[in-house]
C-alpha cells in the first residue's frame, strides 16, 4: 500500500508525539508499505530512501496562513498522488482541513491518528473554542478518527454523530522495550536495594516531588532508605527536584536527565518498579507507563482516565492517590511482595503491553480503516 502522511511532529525533536509518529512510519515501512511523509515547520529539503520519501516544508500549521498552506498542499497531494490511504499524524493537520472555506471532495480515504482531541477538552478561552470548532469541521473530511480509549469514549459521548468514524488505537511501542516475561529482575533483589524508576519530562504535574517526600517519609519510619530511585528525563523542573533531594538528604536518588529514546529501554530493564504519580490531565495515552509494562515492570500511578484501561490495580500495578502518604504506603506494599507475587505482576504487565507492540498497532490501523482487499492490492508503486 502507498501511504501519504502529514505531520508537524517527527524525529529528531524527540517528544511523545514525535516518537509515536516516527515509530508508526517505521512500522508501515517494515510491513512492506511505501510512505511519503510531509513535515511542516522545517527548512525545505527532500529525502528519498527506498520506499520512504520525506518532504520538509518551512511553513507550519500554527497560524492562519500556515493552516491554509498545509490544507492546500494536502488537497493537491491527494489528487495528484492518489495514495491508498492518507494519515494525518497530528491534530493541527485536521484543524487545517477544517479551515478550508469551501467544500472539498477528497478522492482517497483520509484518517487521523492522535491520542487526544481538542473537541473533548473544556476550552475556556476563545482560541481553544475556535480550535475545537475547526477540528470538528475537519473531522467531516475524515474516513476514520483514531484516538486513545479514554478520548474515544468522551468524543462519542460529546459528539455522537462521529461514533461511526471513531476507532480506538494506542501508541506503538518498539520491540526493544519488550522484555522476556519469564526473566524479570530477581525479587527480592539478590544484592542492593530495589530500583523504583520514573521517566518523562521534568514538569511540575509529574509528581516526582511527591515521590521524593514519600521516600524521605519511609526513611523516617524505618531508619534507613528502603529503595533506590531513578529519575530519567530532562525539563524545567529537574533542578528543583535535585535541590529537593539534597534538602531531604536522600542519598539513594539518581537523576539522569534527558536520555535518548533509543537508549531508554536499558534503564527500564534494570528497574524493579515504575512509579509516576502524575497530577496532570493531559496524559491522553500514557506512553511511558506502557513502555514500563512492556519491560515487565509493575506500575505505580495515579488513576488518570486513559490509564484505567491499561493498569489493573493489584494485577500489573497499583493506583495511588497523589499524596505523600499514599505513595509511601504503596511503596511499602511493593516491598513485601513475595517472589511469586512479583513474577505474576511482571507477567501480566508484559501481556498488557503486547496490544501496543509496533506490529500490532500497524495491523490494527490498517484493519480499522476498513479498506477492502482490492484497494489494498492496487497502487503498489513507490512515490
Amino acid at each position: 500500500m502507498r501511504f501519504l502522511c502529514f505531520t508537524q511532529f517527527f524525529l529528531p525533536e524527540l517528544g511523545g508525539m514525535q516518537v509515536s509518529n516516527s515509530l508508526l512510519v517505521q512500522g508501515l515501512l517494515e510491513a512492506g508499505h511505501s510512505v511519503k511523509l510531509h513535515i511542516f515547520g522545517r527548512t525545505s529539503k527532500t529525502i528519498k530512501e527506498g520506499s520512504f520519501r520525506q518532504v520538509d516544508h518551512p511553513f507550519s500549521a500554527t497560524d492562519l496562513l500556515g493552516h491554509i498552506q498545509v490544507a492546500n498542499l494536502l488537497i493537491r497531494e491527494c489528487r495528484k498522488q492518489r495514495p491508498d490511504l492518507v494519515l494525518l499524524l497530528d491534530e493541527g493537520i485536521t484543524r487545517a482541513l477544517g479551515m478550508v472555506p469551501y467544500k472539498v471532495r477528497l478522492p482517497v480515504p483520509v484518517i487521523s491518528v492522535n491520542s487526544g482531541s481538542t473537541a473533548t477538552r473544556r476550552n475556556s478561552h476563545l482560541k481553544g473554542k475556535l480550535n475545537a470548532w475547526f477540528v470538528r469541521r475537519g473531522y467531516a473530511f475524515l474516513h476514520r478518527i483514531f484516538v486513545a480509549d479514554a478520548t474515544a469514549g468522551e468524543l462519542e459521548a460529546r459528539h455522537p454523530y462521529l461514533a461511526s468514524k471513531i476507532r480506538r488505537l494506542g501508541r506503538p511501542i518498539p520491540p526493544q522495550f519488550f522484555a522476556e516475561p519469564h526473566n524479570p529482575p530477581s525479587w527480592p533483589p539478590a544484592s542492593g536495594l530495589p530500583i523504583f524508576m520514573s521517566s518523562g519530562r521534568a514538569s511540575p504535574d509529574k509528581g516526582m516531588d511527591l515521590v521524593l517526600h514519600a521516600l524521605a517519609e519511609l526513611r523516617e519510619r524505618h531508619g534507613t532508605e528502603k529503595v533506590e530511585y531513578w529519575c530519567v528525563g530532562g525539563g524545567p523542573e529537574l533542578v528543583n527536584w535535585q535541590n529537593l533531594a539534597q534538602e531531604l538528604q536522600l542519598s539513594k536518588v539518581k537523576f539522569f536527565g534527558h536520555v535518548n529514546f533509543f537508549e531508554l529501554h536499558k534503564y527500564y530493564a534494570q528497574a524493579h518498579f515504575f512509579i509516576l504519580p502524575s497530577r496532570g490531565d493531559m496524559e491522553t495515552f500514557g506512553r511511558v507507563w506502557v513502555e514500563a509494562l512492556a519491560s515487565s515492570k509493575p506500575v505505580i500511578s495515579t488513576r488518570l482516565d486513559n490509564l484505567s484501561s491499561i493498569i489493573y490495580d493489584g494485577e500489573n500495578g497499583f493506583f495511588v492517590e497523589p499524596s505523600v502518604e499514599g505513595i509511601a504506603t504503596c511503596v511499602s506494599r511493593c516491598l513485601v511482595l513475595t517472589s511469586s507475587e512479583y513474577l505474576k505482576m511482571s507477567q501480566i504487565a508484559h501481556e498488557t503491553a503486547l496490544q501496543y507492540s509496533l506490529s500490532h498497532i500497524v495491523e490494527k490501523l490498517i484493519e480499522g480503516a476498513n479498506l477492502s482487499a482490492p484497494v489494498q492490492q492496487t497502487n503498489k508503486a513507490e512515490f
